[in-house]
């Protein structure tokens, strides 16, 4: 389990050099623009956290959850949009059997819980298929559980469900920005 990259629009694939062999299935990835010639990389794996490199794929860096989810089996990561004055994007991350949704907290260099809301958070048996950002609104995610859509207006601190899907699942594809504004255009 390696990183590649491609100049040419996925013609020719490049393993970058010194990747790091990683423990587990990476499952998902999203590249932040830091500044004109430098991206930020995150990556998540099923089974062997999530992984973040600061020099477009070079060097690789493990960072931490509080409370780490079980397992470490993370299904997925996504960013919000930079906010105003210049912050940090805020990174997301979602794992099934327990963990739920988690947000990169650079003070604590960990990621943290953001539940509350979502199915299973008295209990702390939260599964989160698939968390995406909003492209078009600042701080409003979506997360794909298998009781059904959530969304939250506030990074994460509150959840509220958009609709159910029981019995189904939220799939990926489900989660594309179109998606999400059809969704917001139909309530």
């Amino acid at each position: 389990h390696r990183v590649y990259e491609t100049i040419l629009s996925g013609k020719n694939w490049y393993r970058k050099s010194h990747s790091v062999a990683f423990g587990a299935e990476i499952v998902d990835i999203e590249i932040v623009d830091v500044n004109p010639d430098s991206s930020d990389i995150w990556l998540v794996t099923y089974g062997d956290g999530a992984w973040l490199s600061r020099n477009d794929g070079t060097d690789w860096e493990n960072k931490p959850f509080l409370p780490e989810p079980p397992d470490e089996l993370l299904t997925s990561v996504t960013h919000t949009n930079y906010a105003a004055g210049g912050e940090e994007p805020w990174i997301f991350a979602s794992s099934h059997g327990g963990g739920g949704s988690f947000i990169w907290d650079p003070g604590q260099d960990a990621f943290v819980l953001r539940n509350n809301g979502l199915p299973g958070s008295g209990s702390g048996n939260v599964t989160v298929d698939y968390i995406r950002a909003e492209p078009d609104e600042f701080g409003v995610l979506w997360a794909g559980t298998p009781e059904g859509l959530f969304r939250t207006d506030d990074f994460g601190m509150n959840w509220y469900a958009t609709f159910s899907l029981l019995p189904g699942k939220i799939s990926e594809n489900s989660l594309k920005p179109e998606t999400s504004s059809q969704i917001k255009n139909s309530q």
